[in-house]
């Protein structure tokens, strides 16, 4: 059965295709992501600052070699917190990405900051309405729009996480992490259509 919503659309070439706004200063999952990264990184020396109290040192001869480093530690999250929020101020709050998705698997595609949603959306209905044809430049103007993108095939995918609160579903495979982003209305059949597809995934 094919679904179409306001958002979803499906198109002639058998994929679905939806763009996503999302809102960075409503929406923390692009922050938690980043200080998830630094923090694993920040992990590592806090622990070797730990390695003397198995030499049998005191707590407080720790607390006097590693203050210092602690504070910097903390220093350096704020900055990363004010980063965030200077990237987020740059792109006008919103993080624009259009999806494509088939019975093989779910691209992201992350869109320049002056391609916003109506553009990309309205590029898409033309598409969808092209595709029996030829997409001509209304392909290539979305790709040429496009700053990055991941692709997640679903014979790969190791675990599928929803998040609902936050229109989010985490796609992952071994080596790399897809974040799948939908209105609320459209949540429950990208999550069946992506968890269903997904042999590696327990049901």
């Amino acid at each position: 059965m094919i679904y179409n919503s306001e958002n979803i659309k499906f198109c002639p070439d058998g994929k679905y295709r939806w763009v996503y706004e999302l809102d960075m200063y409503k929406n923390p999952t692009i922050l938690f992501l980043v200080l998830k990264i630094f923090g694993v990184l920040i992990a590592i020396p806090c622990l070797l600052m730990l390695v003397p109290l198995l030499e049998g040192k005191s707590l407080e001869y720790v607390w006097d070699k590693s203050k210092y480093a602690l504070f910097m530690f903390g220093l350096f999250f704020l900055c990363v917190f004010i980063g965030y929020y200077i990237v987020a101020n740059k792109y006008g709050g919103k993080y624009c990405v259009i999806f494509e998705m088939d019975e093989e698997g779910v691209l992201h595609r992350q869109l320049d900051k002056q391609f916003e949603k109506a553009k990309a959306m309205s590029n898409v209905m033309i598409l969808a309405g092209l595709l029996a044809g030829s997409p001509g430049r209304v392909g290539q103007a979305l790709l040429v729009a496009t700053h990055s993108s991941i692709y997640s095939s679903f014979s790969s995918v190791r675990k599928v996480k929803p998040y609902r609160k936050r229109n989010l579903i985490k796609v992952s495979g071994l080596l790399y992490h897809n974040q799948v982003y939908m209105e609320d209305e459209d949540f429950d059949f990208v999550y069946d259509y992506i968890r269903t597809r997904c042999p590696k995934v327990k049901q």
